[in-house]
């Protein structure tokens, strides 16, 4: 497959797309140019004679005028620009564009899409309007969050009221997102008497500017880490001087706005029109191309859109009329191709009946991120590599993918798939073999192998049949969809994150997999790639405690649930016992080399694994200087493992070869290289150091204690020192990285006269712990509960894919692309994705769900406690169990109500205003109005938890809401869980979510630069539109969470 490349200033350059002026295009010269064939002359020549000098183009891809003008060298040399860059220019890197006469002709239609795309814009405010109006309408005005700041109640209204009756110098911010010294500062030269959000409001955010510091630093970070921001090219193109010393920071907040560009090519005005208002976003051009730079839709200039809009209008997969009556357009006014590629590639839309934008995504998740258009990839590669367009065309996976195995089926067993990355003889190939060994003598096994290997025979002989090779997504799901219909799955055992690619197919189908973490978090990169897979398998088991606490401080940082809730934890099973053939070294041959000719009068300790800082071989030496130094014993030292090369590796092998002689240990400490057979060594050693920095739950360790032994590690760095608890007599672990304790607790164990009579009294218990029996007694089990949770994730996702789709494309939008296992616009994966991060306690963010259909731009974090979240399991709570609050403020009327008819079978309802009784509302059956007087909805909250002892309760501050929407309706499907909002043009939807780890109210306090750029820390009132806990809500208000009343 194909893919994008980009160019060192960070826009895109696709070589499958892109297309430049190969050489003179007659044709093309003549239709611009007709009086060119009265002359008589070849085009050709005319051109090189004349028609340069009078700016004519030679290409549609090449425009004269502007290789003059960027390139003056060219032009006072008095060069034929064509000829040059044909020659020497393409070479040197240097760019053209398009011509003028194509340039004009997109323009025109690109034009027709935005005025027809267009909604009305409202009326800006006119000098001495109605600031209050303004800010009532504005999302702009959190009330909640100034009542925080203020220590004020009341209604929205009151609360503007009170904003704009202090002097404006002294106004605090209405808005966690909102720092008026950091705008007013920035861009109104620190006028005090410019009210700085009203400006923001009505000038600021159309022109792009940045609402807060923290704005600015995130996309400074940004573009400093990802997009190549040449200076040069920037300082070239600001047509005034620069406000600040750094040229990003300058960007950001000064030349962006005068059309300055940070990378040769692009075009900040492009961006922002078609991609930017379309979505209502804020912020430099530049920042947000870079940030979608991944997303094939996004496009740098009219330049760099032509050639694709030109191939997909010419492709016989585009049918215009097909695509205009899916994409609900006028094509007589929206060109059909320019919409499919500027809008219709984003929302997944299948351009005739031969290619499905949506499906082909799905299918092939190596086009994620590739940024070429998928319609383009399929025509020019795709289908000839076998690719599907469309959904339900017969898919045969590779050919021999599925072989049979040497095992019998097992009739009337049921079936487990083991996948092993690789068959290798290594770590995790070698335990996926025992555990494939074993349930086969339980089970029907069949074992998918990502590749094969020297063990690919031992798996043959234990496997009734045999996958070879993980094919991309479009053959995966359909290789397990034949695997299901030929066996009775129970579950998949994926051993190592190595195999997590396997999930996706897996979780497609419906089969329970369990995922076998052998890794720590902290050395697996990109971070939140094993999240990732943790979070979207059904189980996640982990050999240790200190193995899946790694993953749950990574899931914590990332904001995901911490830790998982579908961890677990069983100790892996002793490999046990296997000779090779190709072992050389004897017990002999290692003592002559070691220069030991009485075994009896020396201590020997052992070591082994790959050279490398994680194994800590400098610990083991200064642990063995110690012992060499203070021991009463003649001690030995070896180290068994690859990579030892002192007089190449100058990174870490010279140095321990170095340490080795200054220690004073030439002649005691000894490096052998990577062995196939440790038994020889075995036999010589009396303590083994476990001197890894971090190790998860080594089978050397394993090795050692059943072979009687003992094994000194480092607390926190192993899964082994969770042993010690109960095999304390083998297992010493010492604080993290103390060599003296180290070598203190090796000197111990080797003095122990005890030690061989405790091995043979704990015999039966260590052998039980080890064993690998019992740990596939354990991950059957641990089976059954995922095929458990896989039926639940499974029932989840049924409900969630009868939801809008657009519903589903802002939730799938919001999750972070860390935490994906599936991106695809499909209603089925992405159902299946919210789900299962739902059951595990993925990042399911705050959701304000656009109702138009399109990609969906989310702000960052618009409501902290409101997810697209169905119930869990055991919720709503009974109806004498919850109580629902909902507070209407002043000025809102019944209609801003939700339609209460299906929340009130499912709990009790409250409203609270601020004239209580007396406010004279038309209530719904069954709804109660609170007699009491509240006069913000804190007050009301507090009035319904004083009167109401129901356990659960949720609050909606319908103050919150924003003034454009026209009232509120309960969702059918999620009864009791979700709250549909009617706004203009179409529909909202949020949830309210169900029982799950986050049942107290949030704390939201975020950092922003004062004035001084000094953070300071403000408390963000939620919302409270969760299902919580009683007491823990009102121990919560009760602890000055919010401010009391006024």
């Amino acid at each position: 497959m194909r893919r994008g490349r980009r160019d060192p200033g960070g826009v895109r350059m696709a070589s499958n797309e892109q297309r430049g002026p190969e050489g003179f295009d007659r044709d093309f010269y003549l239709a611009e140019y007709p009086e060119v064939a009265a002359t008589g002359m070849d085009p050709e020549e005319h051109f090189n004679r004349i028609g340069w000098r009078e700016g004519k183009d030679p290409s549609p891809y090449f425009s004269t005028e502007f290789y003059l003008e960027t390139y003056p060298d060219i032009r006072e040399a008095g060069i034929n620009p064509f000829a040059h860059y044909l020659a020497h220019g393409r070479a040197e890197g240097r760019v053209t564009a398009l011509s003028r006469s194509l340039r004009s002709r997109l323009s025109l239609r690109l034009d027709a899409m935005l005025a027809a795309e267009a909604a009305p814009a409202p009326d800006p405010a006119p000098e001495g309007g109605d600031p209050a109006a303004l800010l009532f309408d504005s999302r702009f005005f959190h009330a909640g969050f100034y009542a925080a700041c203020t220590g004020l109640s009341g209604g929205r209204a009151a609360l503007i009221a009170d904003y704009l009756s202090r002097p404006v110098a002294e106004r605090p911010s209405p808005h966690p997102d909102f720092d008026p010294a950091f705008y007013r500062d920035t861009y109104l030269g620190g006028d005090d008497g410019i009210d700085p959000l009203i400006h923001y409001i009505t000038e600021g955010r159309r022109r792009n500017r940045y609402a807060s510091r923290l704005a600015v630093a995130r996309d400074m970070s940004l573009l400093v880490r990802r997009s190549g921001f040449d200076r040069r090219v920037y300082a070239r193109s600001l047509p005034v001087a620069p406000r600040f010393d750094n040229p990003v920071e300058d960007y950001l907040l000064h030349g962006q706005e005068h059309g300055a560009v940070p990378v040769t090519g692009f075009d900040g005005g492009f961006v922002d029109r078609v991609h930017m208002r379309p979505r209502d976003a804020a912020c430099a051009p530049f920042a947000y191309y870079v940030r979608n730079m991944a997303r094939p839709w996004i496009f740098s200039g009219i330049a760099e859109l032509c050639p694709v809009y030109e191939a997909v209008a010419g492709s016989p997969l585009f049918d215009p009329a097909f695509y205009a009556h899916v994409a609900g357009i006028d094509p007589a006014v929206i060109d059909a191709a320019l919409h499919y590629v500027l809008r219709g590639v984003a929302l997944g839309l299948p351009t005739s009946p031969d290619f499905h934008t949506g499906h082909y995504l799905l299918r092939n998740p190596d086009l994620r991120g590739a940024r070429i258009n998928p319609l383009l990839h399929f025509e020019r590669h795709g289908r000839a590599e076998g690719r599907v367009a469309v959904p339900g065309a017969r898919v045969p996976p590779p050919a021999r993918a599925i072989t049979p195995g040497r095992a019998a089926r097992r009739e009337g067993a049921r079936s487990v798939i083991v996948v092993s990355h690789e068959a290798s003889r290594t770590g995790a190939p070698i335990v996926a073999l025992n555990l494939a060994r074993i349930l086969s003598q339980s089970h029907d096994v069949i074992v998918w192998l990502g590749r094969d290997g020297p063990l690919g025979e031992d798996f043959r002989a234990v496997a009734s049949e045999v996958v070879l090779g993980i094919p991309p997504a479009r053959d995966a799901r359909e290789l397990v969809r034949r695997l299901a219909q030929r066996h009775d799955i129970a579950f998949a055992l994926v051993n190592s994150a190595l195999s997590g690619v396997a999930l996706e197919p897996l979780a497609l189908e419906g089969i329970p997999a369990v995922l076998l973490v052998h890794d720590f978090a902290t050395y697996v990169y990109p971070r939140g790639s094993l999240s990732r897979l943790v979070l979207n398998a059904q189980l996640a088991v982990f050999p240790a405690r200190v193995v899946a606490d790694a993953v749950a401080e990574e899931t914590g940082l990332l904001g995901a649930a911490s830790p998982p809730a579908n961890i677990r934890i069983a100790h892996q099973g002793w490999n046990g016992i296997d000779h090779s053939a190709d072992a050389v070294l004897t017990p002999e041959s290692i003592l002559a080399r070691i220069g030991v000719t009485d075994r009896a009068a020396v201590r020997i300790l052992f070591g082994c694994g790959w050279v490398q800082p994680r194994k800590g071989v400098d610990l083991f030496v200064q642990a063995a200087a110690r012992l060499a130094r203070e021991s009463a014993h003649d001690w030995r030292f070896i180290w068994v493992g690859g990579n030892y090369r002192p007089e190449e590796d100058m990174l870490l092998s010279a140095f321990l070869a170095d340490h080795v002689a200054r220690a004073g240990l030439t002649g005691r400490m000894f490096f052998f290289d990577e062995q196939p057979d440790l038994e020889a060594f075995w036999s010589l050693t009396d303590v083994f150091f476990l001197s890894s920095r971090l190790d998860p739950y080594p089978n050397v360790a394993l090795d050692a204690l059943m072979r009687d032994i003992p094994v000194v590690c480092f607390a926190g760095a192993t899964g082994i020192a969770e042993l010690e608890p109960e095999f304390g007599f083998a297992v010493r672990a010492v604080p993290y990285c103390d060599v003296a304790a180290a070598a203190q607790a090796i000197d111990a164990l080797a003095a122990d006269p005890g030690l061989a009579a405790a091995f043979d009294a704990a015999r039966e218990a260590l052998s039980r712990e080890m064993s690998m029996e019992t740990y596939v007694a354990r991950l059957v089990a641990l089976g059954e509960e995922a095929a458990e949770r896989m039926a639940a994730t499974r029932a989840l996702a049924a409900r969630l894919a009868g939801r809008p789709l657009p519903e589903l494309l802002a939730a799938a939008a919001a999750i972070p692309a860390w935490a994906r296992l599936v991106a695809t616009p499909e209603p089925e994966p992405l159902a299946l994705t919210i789900a299962a991060l739902g059951e595990s306690g993925g990042p399911l963010p705050p959701l304000a769900i656009a109702a138009e259909g399109g990609p969906v731009e989310l702000a960052p974090d618009p409501d902290p406690l409101v997810r697209l979240c169905p119930p869990l399991p055991g919720s709503p709570p009974e109806p004498g169990d919850w109580t629902v609050h909902l507070h209407l403020p002043e000025g809102r009327g019944a209609q801003a109500l939700p339609d209460l008819g299906t929340l009130t079978r499912h709990a009790r309802v409250v409203v609270t205003t601020p004239r209580g009784a007396r406010a004279g509302i038309d209530l719904p059956r069954r709804v109660l109005l609170h007699p009491a007087p509240a006069p913000d909805a804190l007050a009301g909250l507090r009035a319904v938890l004083a009167d109401n002892a129901a356990p659960w309760i949720t609050h909606l501050d319908l103050g919150t809401v924003p003034g454009d929407l026209v009232g509120l309706l309960i969702d059918e499907e999620l009864a009791g869980a979700a709250i549909a909002e009617a706004a203009r043009g179409g529909r909202f939807a949020v949830a309210i979510p169900g029982r799950g780890a986050e049942l107290r109210p949030r704390r939201a306090v975020e950092a922003h630069a004062g004035a001084g750029g000094a953070p300071v820390a403000r408390r963000i009132a939620p919302a409270f539109a969760g299902l919580h806990e009683r007491a823990a809500l009102a121990d919560f208000i009760e602890s000055g969470g919010l401010p009391g009343p006024a």
